[in-house]
């Protein structure tokens, strides 16, 4: 305990610097998935957040750039620290589209097979959610932690402050911009493509279904087609389960890929 006081004193010395590496921790730390559950007090993001940016002050795992001190200005103080918090933000917002996408995916998946009236607590959001959406999401995190891309991505946090050094004003500009919208055009394809085994499935049961009808007139449509949807969708879901795992770390990987251009973009300025 001893041995650690005189880093807390340093970090009061220089608290403009630990407070600009606090804010993109927040930044991170308030959207990312695996803390961004409403079953998680806030303290404890806040906790994690100022342990994280104690550890890069410390370590010195950071440049400083050319930084407008707070007893300067105080809205250019605003400024900076909103920028920090805006490229902590960015990073973790990737991975929120990520899941976005599987999420969307299990509710395309549940109005192809029957499943769109079903609702269940969602722990996550503290709403009724989809049940396939749901086990998407929740199967996504459980992914993200045992592959170790979680641990990925926080390195990739790490390494920004030395790529992106501490007081960068270069947040706004057309490259990020233009990144970060096709990351989410990209992510919106992926979670169609997830769930296209399911829409082309349920396309050609429809189209035989109205076949069936058209050759026996008397026949039920609504009796017979759901409980037969809900069937097929299973049977699907069973040989598409075991896919998942290699799916999802693919988009993880893509999530990776896409900090480090953004980190690139940064960088360039």
């Amino acid at each position: 305990m001893n041995d650690s006081f005189p880093y807390f004193l340093e970090v009061f010395a220089n608290a403009p610097i630990f407070l600009l590496i606090l804010m993109r921790m927040l930044g991170f730390f308030i959207i990312m998935p695996v803390f961004a559950a409403n079953s998680i007090p806030a303290m404890v993001r806040v906790f994690f957040s100022i342990s994280f940016a104690f550890i890069v002050y410390i370590s010195e795992l950071f440049i400083v750039a050319d930084v407008v001190y707070f007893g300067e200005s105080i809205w250019g103080a605003f400024f900076l620290l909103l920028t920090e918090f805006l490229i902590g933000f960015a990073q973790a917002y990737i991975v929120f589209i990520v899941f976005s996408a599987i999420y969307l995916a299990g509710q395309f998946i549940e109005q192809n097979i029957g499943y769109n009236q079903l609702t269940m607590f969602d722990p996550i959001s503290g709403f009724q959610a989809p049940v396939f959406g749901n086990l998407l999401y929740m199967t996504a995190m459980v992914i993200l932690i045992i592959t170790g891309n979680f641990n990925r991505i926080l390195l990739q946090l790490f390494s920004s402050f030395i790529h992106v050094p501490i007081g960068t004003v270069s947040f706004l500009n057309n490259a990020v911009s233009i990144h970060m919208i096709n990351v989410i055009i990209n992510s919106f394809y992926m979670g169609v493509q997830i769930a296209m085994p399911f829409i082309g499935s349920m396309l050609v049961l429809n189209i035989a279904l109205g076949i069936m009808v058209k050759i026996i007139p008397q026949l039920n449509v609504f009796v017979v087609g759901i409980p037969i949807r809900i069937l097929v969708g299973l049977v699907i879901l069973v040989f598409i389960v075991p896919l998942f795992s290699s799916v999802f770390t693919t988009l993880f990987n893509e999530a990776y890929r896409a900090i480090q251009y953004l980190i690139f973009f940064l960088e360039q300025g």
